[in-house]
């Protein structure tokens, strides 16, 4: 079986509908290491621009850091406990941290999604649902293993219709 994320980008047939601009990165880190590295990226003139702690499925602590005043972020997430999907991640990547997705800054969030959806294999679980803090929809293409948990996470995107 190939790998999700082949399967998506042999999908993806240019930039989605009304893309603008990557939003942000997302780079996981170990478990008690999210302070060290916001420190890191301060070195680097990056500002603090929010910080949370997201139960649920992500249980996950997260900053958001910008540098400038462009819109590009970078998204540092800790994972807060071994059911984490960040942790699963992690202990994918032999117990680093890295990369765990890229968001896209779309126009309409649900034609991008349908977009990509009409083009996806059924085994990527695409999902849609509404934001707080201004944002209208985000979506998620997911893989989930034989268990049915969470196994992967491979594209998300935000909107804001405002912008």
């Amino acid at each position: 079986m190939k790998p999700a994320t082949d399967t998506l980008f042999e999908a993806l047939e240019g930039p989605p509908p009304g893309f603008m601009f990557v939003d942000h990165v997302a780079i996981s880190v170990p478990r008690g290491t999210l302070d060290d590295h916001v420190a890191a990226y301060r070195l680097l003139g990056f500002e603090e621009v929010n910080r949370e702690t997201a139960e649920g499925a992500d249980r996950v602590r997260e900053v958001m850091l910008r540098i400038g005043a462009g819109p590009n972020m970078i998204q540092l997430l800790e994972p807060l406990d071994e059911k984490s999907t960040v942790q699963k991640a992690i202990d994918r990547n032999g117990g680093k941290g890295g990369l765990h997705h890229v968001a896209l800054r779309v126009k309409d969030a649900q034609l991008a999604f349908d977009d990509l959806k009409q083009n996806l294999d059924e085994t990527i679980d695409l999902e849609f649902e509404p934001m707080p803090d201004g944002f209208d929809h985000y979506a998620t293409g997911e893989t989930h293993d034989d268990n049915g948990d969470l196994d992967d996470v491979i594209v998300s995107g935000v909107a804001n219709t405002g912008v």
